[in-house]
């Protein structure tokens, strides 16, 4: 009778086959790796992109405001201040009576019709100028938040700076986006004319 141990086979283990040459693995791997950071990049330059959306329609709606005062001889902000709550200390929004004006949908404070700024139509209200159900005009960012602007109504070419409580801006007009987190009180991601 034979020993358990005689009957074990006296080859080393099966060596196992990979379907795939280590060539092949190398490639896989390449590729993963590619795909991966096509992710990463295409995220990031996703964000440059709004961004550089974002301070575009910042300086556009500045010059427009800066142009409406050239054509009238007189500060948009001293016209329409009142009418829709555009102060130095406090943040009015890009809609209503100040975008129709710069837009020309309005004749009450732009008699000559003068198209001042010309925003792109918003895609399910986000990026553009969008009209809610009353026809009221709204211009939103990238991120769906409302710009919010500033005027110095005084003259005396300062506004409160809306990020450092107590520090002032040298400008007539102070635009900002609240960025990505939709947060207008968080600086860290605001995008804004005067920075």
């Amino acid at each position: 009778m034979q020993s358990p141990q005689a009957r074990l086979p006296t080859t080393a283990s099966p060596e196992v086959v990979s379907p795939f040459s280590a060539n092949t693995w190398h490639w896989i791997l390449t590729c993963v790796v590619m795909i991966g950071s096509l992710f990463v990049g295409g995220a990031f330059f996703a964000k440059k992109m709004r961004i550089l959306q974002t301070k575009t329609a910042i300086k556009g709606l500045e010059i427009a405001m800066k142009g409406f005062e050239v054509e009238y001889g007189r500060a948009l902000g001293k016209t329409l201040g009142d009418k829709v709550g555009l102060t130095e200390a406090h943040d009015s929004l890009a809609e209503g009576d100040l975008l129709a004006t710069l837009m020309h949908l309005s004749t009450t404070h732009n008699p000559r019709k003068v198209r001042f700024y010309d925003p792109p139509p918003a895609k399910g209200q986000v990026n553009g100028v969008w009209f809610d159900a009353t026809g009221v005009a709204r211009l939103s960012d990238p991120w769906g938040s409302p710009y919010r602007v500033r005027a110095d109504l005084n003259g005396d070419g300062l506004i409160p700076d809306p990020a450092i409580p107590g520090a002032t801006v040298h400008a007539q007009y102070i635009i900002c986006s609240a960025g990505p987190d939709k947060d207008p009180t968080t600086w860290r991601d605001n995008v804004a004319s005067w920075k």
